[in-house]
């Protein structure tokens, strides 16, 4: 369409044609009337957008103005002309002119935007559906897909982290569960041995309570698996069982047994 920075003025004007005519003032006047809110059907223009438009009518020349204005704004960064007055003199609307049109539109802007007039065009013109603005959006489109998508699949993720967690929280609190119950249950098993031992302890017989206080004078005096509680057994054994034990001290293999149970105790066995 642009051909080494310069614009295309024979299909502009034909365009321009096709869409105003050649009347002076147009009655009524579609102040949306822009290129880009256009669609060709065969040789039919259909508008696709009649917002703003003036039952009273409008100067053909400013219509010209407005269409030609936003399309030099959207192209020229591709186009080499000095500058939009450069470019306006293509279609023979001199500085004058440009400038009357300037202000008109300026009030038209005003008349739609209010305050805030520059930052309202601004979204206005980025918010144009050109073909260039429709590329952008449909890749901006695509990106926030691909977003969303990555936000999803994180999501699930986590979600799948999540349950993991609490499937552990439970397991967790149904063994810490078990144990307290098994605590519970032992402590009642020591209370309960306790209070029987407290129980055969308050009854036990005379001769019983000696034999219990002998034993663990004994027990203090030669402690188990010490080596004098083992002399006193070899000992013991020798007077009770001299056929079994006295071969042990004159065999080999006997006093290693001894020798082991001395240094180990009684797991050598």
């Amino acid at each position: 369409m642009i051909s080494q920075g310069k614009a295309p003025v024979k299909e502009i004007q034909e365009a321009l044609h096709l869409l105003l005519g050649e009347e002076s003032f147009i009655k009524p006047a579609n102040l949306d009337l822009l290129f880009e809110n256009v669609i060709m059907d065969g040789e039919q223009a259909v508008l696709i957008d009649c917002e703003w438009v003036k039952e009273e009518g409008e100067e053909r020349l400013f219509l010209l103005y407005r269409i030609l204005h936003y399309w030099y704004e959207e192209y020229k960064d591709k186009l080499k002309y000095k500058d939009e007055e450069s470019f306006f003199r293509l279609f023979s609307i001199n500085k004058p002119e440009l400038l009357s049109c300037e202000r008109k539109e300026a009030i038209f802007q005003e008349e739609v935007h209010g305050e805030g007039q520059e930052e309202n065009v601004w979204a206005y013109q980025q918010s144009r559906m050109s073909p260039e603005n429709f590329q952008k959006q449909k890749e901006e489109i695509a990106l926030r897909r691909e977003q969303i998508q990555y936000l999803q699949e994180e999501l699930k993720e986590k979600e799948i982290s999540v349950k993991k967690e609490r499937e552990v929280n439970r397991l967790t609190n149904v063994h810490v569960g078990n144990l307290e119950n098994v605590i519970r249950a032992h402590e009642r098993d020591i209370a309960q041995l306790q209070e029987e031992r407290n129980y055969f302890e308050r009854h036990q017989s005379l001769p019983s309570k000696i034999r219990r206080r002998l034993s663990a004078a004994f027990n203090r005096r030669f402690p188990k698996d010490s080596k004098r509680r083992l002399i006193l057994h070899y000992m013991g054994r020798s007077l009770l069982h001299p056929f079994k034990t006295l071969p042990l001290y004159f065999t080999a293999e006997g006093r290693n047994r001894i020798s082991g149970h001395f240094k180990i105790g009684q797991a050598y066995f």
